[in-house]
């Protein structure tokens, strides 16, 4: 992804974050998920993240897997509605796994080794908690409380497609 995009993007939802994160009652919930230069961010009941419009995909359709021929306007924010229930699902799957135990970093083994950076930040309650998992080949795997919430916003994401 063109970093001028992944910027815009960051900047949007730094922005989402101070207007609505602190303004949020104590039972807010507040999730974001960022991972492969993706973020998804789940606030005040709407589900927010970035996808390729049709037309970006169709037209780079014949090149190579590896390259990229995407450019920032190829992008589009999507905006989803949560119901009370699927928000309530997310904060169920954040308390019954136990999130706020996690420790705040897992994964590589090695500092010398290639690795991609999962951040997952959650607001529930007057909790807040930013757990880090960095993946590598010789990685451990993510933390299950990790995951459970990861499977839970990407459920999301696939019901609103």
């Amino acid at each position: 992804m063109d970093s001028k995009f992944y910027y815009l993007i960051a900047g949007l939802l730094v922005g989402l974050f101070i207007g609505g994160f602190f303004s949020s009652s104590s039972d807010g919930l507040y999730v974001s998920y960022s991972a492969s230069g993706q973020t998804t961010l789940i606030q005040n009941g709407v589900l927010s993240y970035a996808v390729l419009s049709p037309l970006a995909v169709s037209k780079c359709a014949s090149l190579a897997q590896q390259t990229s021929c995407y450019v920032d306007s190829d992008y589009v924010l999507k905006k989803v509605n949560l119901t009370e229930d699927e928000v309530e699902l997310v904060i169920e799957v954040i308390r019954d796994s136990e999130f706020f135990e996690l420790n705040d970093s897992y994964g590589v083994s090695s500092e010398s080794e290639k690795v991609s950076v999962h951040e997952l930040n959650v607001m529930l309650g007057g909790k807040i908690k930013q757990v880090t998992y960095f993946y590598s080949p010789s990685s451990e795997n993510k933390p299950e409380a990790f995951q459970k919430v990861v499977d839970a916003i990407y459920a999301l994401k696939s019901k609103s497609v």
